[in-house]
Formats: structure tokens, C-alpha cells, sequence
């Protein structure tokens, strides 16, 4: 028999202690002691969780902090969030601005402004539109990059990997961005790779495309390889 949660409720300011509920509703500024485990969390507001959120789905809006881990299937984040600890997703699509201490690992992001995270991002599908930071490996076996900030990863590896300047729209948009937004990292590693707007130590792989307003040192490729001449590259050779 399944036992029976109750859900938790709170409006305008206040506090509650952690613990197992079905749905947890969070409107105004409020904060929970503890760790929750719930079908579904929902913040509207400022809200800060003093311990980890394991939940089905997370849905925020305005400010929310969390002292720990958060697990869920679905996050969506319009606004800020900040997680100091790991964060494990199904899927995740942030409109706004989150900041993870740890690491981020889950099938797919989706992220619309910026996105950081100390550790290892992993995931199936790494879909940006913004900018970022990753302080270990960005890993994923896709990877749309389309830099509209400053974007950075200590490393970058994928089966498929294409970072642009922007997403959409007339080619004159690209001269309104700032000059200084490109993607930096030691190395990219991949099967089929397109960069545009990256500063890179090593790009290694299949089919490479080096595009407009890359700094390259050393580009290494087993099948074909395309140089932009608006791209700098130190020295490239086929594996």
C-alpha cells in the first residue's frame, strides 16, 4: 500500500521544516529547513531550501537557492537559481541564470542566458543560447552552442558539436554583439565539428570546420577539414 503524503504549502513569508510530501508550493519569501522529497516543487519569489531537493519535477520562478543536491526528472528555471551542490536531471531548460557548485549530469539542457557550473556537465543533448562556464568537461553526444556572452569549459567533448555566433536571424545582428564574446577552452574533441568564435588550445577530430573568428593552435582531423579565412590556425594535420 502506498503511503499517503500530504503537501506543503506556504504564502507570503515563512518557514517549514524538510520532509516527504506529495506537492510543494512555495509563493513570497520563504524558506524550508531540510531536505524535501516531493512529486512536484514550485517556487514563486525568493525562496531558499537549507538542504537538498529530490523531486519528480522543479519548477521556479524569481530567486531560489538550494543548500544541497537537487534530483529531478523535469527542472524548469525562469529566473535565478542557485544550487550549491550536484545537480541530476532528465531534462532541464533554464530561462535566465543558474549556478551549480558541483556537477550537472542528465539526458538534456536547454538553456536560454547563462548557465554555470564549477564541476563536469554531462548530458545527452546540450542545447545554449546564452553564455556559460564549466569548470571540468562539457560532455554530450550533442552539442548547439550559439554565444550571445562569454562562454567557457576547461574542456569540450561530443559526437556532434557546432558553436555559432548567433542563433538566428539577419548576418548583420553578428556586428551589434560585443567583440569580446567567444567560446575559450583547452581542447574540443568530437566526431563532426563546427566552430565558429572559439579560442582553442587543440580541436581533434572526424569531419572539422574551423569558421569565422576561431584562434586555433593546433587543429588535428582524420577525414575532412575546412578553414574560414577569417580563422586563425597555428598548424593542422591529418591523422
Amino acid at each position: 500500500m502506498k503511503e499517503k503524503t500530504n503537501d506543503l504549502r506556504i504564502n507570503g513569508m515563512g518557514t517549514a521544516s524538510g520532509g516527504r510530501y506529495d506537492r510543494v508550493d512555495i509563493n513570497g519569501v520563504s524558506g524550508v529547513n531540510g531536505d524535501l522529497e516531493c512529486q512536484d516543487f514550485n517556487a514563486n519569489g525568493k525562496v531558499k531550501i537549507n538542504g537538498a531537493i529530490r523531486s519528480g519535477t522543479v519548477y521556479v520562478e524569481g530567486l531560489s537557492t538550494v543548500k544541497g543536491n537537487v534530483q529531478a526528472q523535469r527542472i524548469n528555471i525562469h529566473g535565478k537559481m542557485e544550487i550549491e551542490g550536484d545537480v541530476t536531471f532528465q531534462e532541464i531548460r533554464v530561462d535566465g541564470k543558474t549556478r551549480v557548485s558541483g556537477r550537472a549530469s542528465g539526458e538534456e539542457a536547454d538553456i536560454r542566458g547563462n548557465f554555470h557550473v564549477e564541476g563536469d556537465c554531462d548530458a545527452e543533448v546540450f542545447s545554449l543560447q546564452g553564455g556559460f562556464t564549466v569548470g571540468g568537461l562539457l560532455n554530450a553526444g550533442k552539442i548547439e552552442i550559439h554565444i550571445h556572452d562569454g562562454c567557457q569549459a576547461k574542456e569540450i567533448g561530443g559526437e556532434h558539436i557546432r558553436v555559432r555566433k548567433i542563433a538566428h536571424g539577419p548576418k548583420f545582428w553578428g556586428a551589434l554583439l560585443p567583440f569580446g564574446h567567444y567560446l575559450t577552452t583547452d581542447s574540443v574533441e568530437g566526431d563532426d565539428i563546427h566552430l565558429e568564435y572559439t579560442k582553442a588550445r587543440v580541436v581533434r577530430g572526424n569531419n572539422v570546420t574551423i569558421g569565422p573568428g576561431c584562434e586555433i593552435d593546433l587543429v588535428e582531423y582524420r577525414g575532412q577539414y575546412r578553414l574560414d579565412q577569417g580563422a586563425k590556425v597555428g598548424e593542422s594535420r591529418q591523422l
